[in-house]
């Protein structure tokens, strides 16, 4: 679970961090 879990927490960060500077 945490195998996946990281790399979705990672993503959403990102994605979060794209909409905040779009």
């Amino acid at each position: 679970a945490e195998d996946v879990s990281k790399p979705i927490k990672t993503a959403f960060e990102k994605a979060l961090k794209d909409i905040k500077a779009a």
